[in-house]
């Protein structure tokens, strides 16, 4: 049998010891980089998320910019001297074409209830069968339209015998 002495048992005691203390090492340097690898990865989150909110940031004020300058745009061609100018109008012809007439367009069978009128961008929805006030502009167009119309079906049913219908 042999035995061991003490001087052996405490040399493999600390043998033991600097074994425990060398993994516990290695297991603080393992966590130590686990954690820089998340706080990397928040970090990187974090800042991802700042980055967007900063661009959104910015693309909201260039944004804001471009409507006001529409808007600019817009209500400097709202501005009769300006758009008669544009239009080769003079300002007696605008008010001319700006007064409201009074208009009713008539009801057709068959033909939707509203009709929208469209001048220049800017549009209007009337009522068939009722009397409206309209700026002349719009009435012209609508009359415009209905003498279109009665023209086409005249034409329609003074040549129906030479039309002839593709298959």
């Amino acid at each position: 049998m042999a035995t061991k002495t003490r001087t052996e048992q405490n040399g493999s005691n600390e043998d033991i010891k600097n074994e425990d203390n060398a993994l516990k090492e290695e297991l603080k340097t393992e966590l130590k980089a686990e954690i820089m690898e998340e706080a990397k990865a928040e970090l990187r989150e974090e800042l991802k998320a700042e980055i967007m909110e900063e661009a959104k940031a910015e693309l909201r004020e260039e944004l804001k910019a471009e409507l006001k300058a529409e808007m600019e745009s817009a209500s400097k061609d709202d501005k009769p001297e300006e758009n008669s100018v544009e239009q080769g109008e003079t300002e007696e012809q605008r008010a001319h074409s700006m007064e409201k007439v009074s208009y009713i367009l008539p009801i057709i069978p068959g033909e939707p209830e509203e009709v929208n009128v469209t001048i220049n961008g800017r549009t209007l929805q009337i009522l068939r069968g009722e009397q409206v006030e309209i700026p002349r502009m719009y009435a012209e167009v609508l009359n415009n339209q209905l003498e279109q119309a009665r023209a086409f079906k005249k034409f329609q049913e003074d040549n129906k015998e030479q039309v002839t219908y593709a298959d």
